[in-house]
């Protein structure tokens, strides 16, 4: 899968893209609904984002940032990635796919929207 790319679309919305635009794949904290762009748009314009299913999503790298399948996965505000570690971030899903610490995505399963 590509970043951004899933298998269900049951649960993509339409949002309004904040301050700086969306990059298709990244993921957004808006409304406190965590949400992964499907689509890359400028401010203020809308665009498809997904709220939960399977989804490639971009992962912090380095040291100690590897998944094994069943991790759980967590959303940093700060780098718009997921990680997993929880201190400081908040739950978003479980990784679905092996991830290596050189590994810049992860597959997860998104169950949790709410940021």
């Amino acid at each position: 899968m590509a970043s951004g790319d899933r298998a269900n679309f049951s649960g993509d919305l339409v949002f309004t893209a904040p301050t700086g635009g969306v990059i298709r794949g990244q993921s957004y904290k808006i409304l406190e609904t965590y949400v992964v762009a499907r689509e890359t748009v400028s401010a203020t314009l809308p665009f498809l984002g997904a709220i939960h299913g399977a989804m490639t999503i971009e992962k912090v790298t380095g040291t100690g940032k590897s998944f094994a399948v069943g991790d759980a996965v967590y959303y940093v505000s700060a780098s718009k990635k997921v990680t997993p570690s929880s201190t400081g971030n908040t739950l978003v899903g479980k990784a679905i796919a092996a991830a290596g610490i050189s590994a810049t995505s992860v597959d997860v399963l998104v169950t949790q929207s709410e940021v």
